[in-house]
């Protein structure tokens, strides 16, 4: 599995800090020494980043998600996509694109029209038709 630039989302409201970490306790592999953010990697790795809010005990969630591109027969994966969208669901929360700043909805369809669109995704589809162009570690 190669491993392609992140596609990064967000969530749109501030959401309880215990929910986001009782929801992908089982998810996360570690947590990142980070000064600044409370980051974790997660068992893909993904990055889950959470940014404290004004209101007390909730986190704005910023998810890096993860692009894996198997080139034996072209095709991509991106489990953590479905982790952060169905937290988005339990907890009311829309879906922001981190490079552009839009808010969708929180369903698959808003997400994979987003997904699809996005430069990693584009990147991950060239490197899993064409393996030969991908950089050597």
């Amino acid at each position: 599995m190669d491993i392609i630039p992140k596609y990064k989302i967000g969530t749109s409201i501030p959401v309880n800090k215990q929910k986001v970490l009782d929801y992908f306790s089982i998810y996360i592999d570690h947590k990142n020494e980070n000064e600044k953010t409370e980051t974790y990697t997660c068992t893909d790795n993904s990055l889950l980043i959470l940014l404290q809010s004004k209101e007390e005990n909730k986190v704005f969630v910023k998810f890096y998600c993860n692009i894996g591109v198997n080139t034996q027969d072209n095709s991509m994966n991106f489990p953590g996509k479905t982790w952060f969208l169905v937290f988005c669901q339990e907890n009311g929360s829309g879906i922001q694109n981190l490079n552009t700043k839009v808010i969708m909805p929180a369903s698959d369809g808003a997400i994979m029209s987003d997904l699809f669109s996005s430069e990693a995704f584009r990147i991950a589809k060239h490197f899993a038709s064409h393996p030969k162009d991908k950089p050597k570690k």
